[in-house]
């Protein structure tokens, strides 16, 4: 669930940020994605935080009980969540490879024909052929 917030936030931020310059499509928000984007940004970096938190008191690293002068490490491993190192993992593994590599030849997509073939076949579409 994690990644596909991330997956989903990543087009909201990029909407955001390009301001008046998207080009809109049918559906779209209007002005309203001023205030919207920004919240929908701000519930998706709450509810990530939120799914990675431990679920259980027994589930946090180093929540033990002093007894005397020693510190008794009392973690159940099975109840701790272990969400905060797969997405760590991910975003070290993924953004390493970008660094590394994906950067130096990754050039987006690819536009499949000119520009007159394209409305022509926009036209198409549109008038139901």
């Amino acid at each position: 669930m994690i990644g596909l917030y991330i997956a989903f936030v990543l087009p909201i931020i990029l909407r955001y940020r390009a301001k008046e310059s998207f080009e809109r499509g049918a559906w779209h928000l209007g002005n309203h994605y001023k205030w919207i984007d920004p919240l929908a940004i701000a519930w998706i970096v709450l509810i990530c935080i939120l799914f990675m938190l431990p679920l259980f008191p027994d589930g946090i690293p180093g929540n033990g009980a002093v007894v005397g002068s020693h510190f008794l490490f009392n973690v159940n491993w099975i109840d701790v969540n272990y969400a905060p190192l797969t997405v760590g993992g991910a975003f070290l593994f993924f953004g390493g490879w970008w660094v590394l590599s994906a950067k130096n030849w990754f050039k987006g997509p690819v536009r499949m024909g000119t520009e007159e073939e394209l409305e022509r076949i926009e036209a198409g579409f549109a008038s139901g052929d």
